[in-house]
């Protein structure tokens, strides 16, 4: 008996070859989609990453089981550098390198360079039996996969930010370094300090226009810019206006006369009432006869009220005075009555003043 060996249909065999093809093309890119994630910001496609991971190790390809810990901060408030492992790494894997603490962001096989997060806020697996403060310091305990407060026999790895209890599984620290070659540092010019610019970065400025900063951290407004003081009276000092005016800005030095733009009297009440008869107040430069600074200050109703009660006093109109009689002088409140404020036997009443002013510099 004869028997007819099928030929092979050369169709069917074509469309084989293509449909193998195509299936190595797919799971090719599927190897590279897991291989090649491109560190762009935070821990970007970090499920596409770990779903990758998973069909490679059903592939054949080996992963640890690390423990992870997941970052919390944006990507620009994370330090990260470049790093290859013996051992496979996946999104948010923990290793150990130098007693210094990485957080892997990308998939990576064994041997093969991968992006590590080094510094900044991550959520990280914690000893259950613990309570961590803010603040505390943190280990990492290699055996126990979690962080401590232990620091014998553990990595230090930096701070609680978030408080966790005992029974939490996890804690957001803040990730740092201890290698000191991983730590920046800063420098810069004397007298300033960093502005972050418009990409996100800090740049080193002086500060200037109304204020400036010296190395110490003492600011300083310009002599023109509108500037404030507050001065507290007694009771005493206030029954001694109109023989011993209170200063309110002290003088300014040579060439210089303070500008008087307006203030604020607060009267604080006490047990009872003050007098007065006609005697109202002004600021004025220096002392009892110097020239006069703000309108009249009314005193009726003010000085003899019987609650906290507040005024203000304004800038005298059209000062026309000698030079002489502002340049490097003080501003002083002053009663400019017949009398002296008497009454409150209590002797509590006091005033509060706050004043506005400006420095000009008239040197020629």
């Amino acid at each position: 008996m004869r028997y007819a060996i099928p030929k092979e249909d050369p169709m069917k065999k074509k469309m084989f070859k293509k449909f193998t093809l195509a299936g190595l093309i797919v799971i090719g890119l599927v190897l590279m989609s897991g291989l090649v994630f491109a560190f762009t910001g935070s821990p970007k496609d970090a499920s596409a990453a770990t779903g990758a991971a998973g069909l490679m190790s059903l592939m054949g390809f080996a992963f640890a089981g690390m423990a992870s810990a997941v970052p919390v901060d944006p990507s620009t408030r994370l330090y990260t550098l470049k790093y290859t492992h013996s051992s496979a790494t996946a999104p948010n894997d923990i290793i150990v390198v130098n007693s210094c603490v990485l957080v892997a962001v990308n998939t990576a096989l064994a041997n093969a360079e991968n992006v590590y997060v080094y510094a900044g806020k991550v959520t990280i697996p914690k000893n259950t039996a613990l309570v961590i403060s803010a603040l505390d310091q943190v280990f990492w305990d290699v055996a126990d996969a979690n962080v401590n407060k232990t620091s014998s026999g553990n990595v230090p790895c930096g701070y609680c930010h978030e408080a966790a209890l005992s029974a939490d599984a996890t804690v957001t620290i803040i990730l740092q370094p201890t290698n000191t070659f991983l730590v920046e540092t800063y420098t810069l010019p004397n007298g300033q300090i960093l502005i972050g610019d418009a990409g996100g970065s800090g740049v080193a400025n002086a500060m200037s226009g109304d204020v400036t900063i010296t190395n110490t951290g003492v600011t300083s407004l310009a002599e023109t810019t509108i500037k404030y003081a507050t001065v507290n009276i007694t009771n005493a000092q206030i029954k001694g206006l109109r023989a011993s005016p209170k200063e309110l800005v002290a003088a300014q030095g040579a060439n210089k006369i303070i500008e008087f733009v307006s203030a604020v009297l607060f009267l604080d009440y006490g047990a009872n009432v003050l007098t007065e008869s006609a005697d109202n107040m002004a600021v004025r430069y220096e002392n009892t006869t110097g020239a006069l600074a703000s309108q009249a200050i009314e005193a009726t109703g003010f000085i003899d009220a019987a609650a906290d009660t507040l005024t203000n006093a304004l800038p005298k109109i059209d000062a026309i005075v000698a030079a002489a009689s502002g340049l490097n002088k003080a501003l002083v409140l002053h009663n400019t009555g017949d009398g002296e404020y008497a009454g409150n036997v209590g002797a509590d009443t006091v005033m509060k003043v706050k004043v506005a002013y400006r420095v000009h510099d008239v040197t020629v």
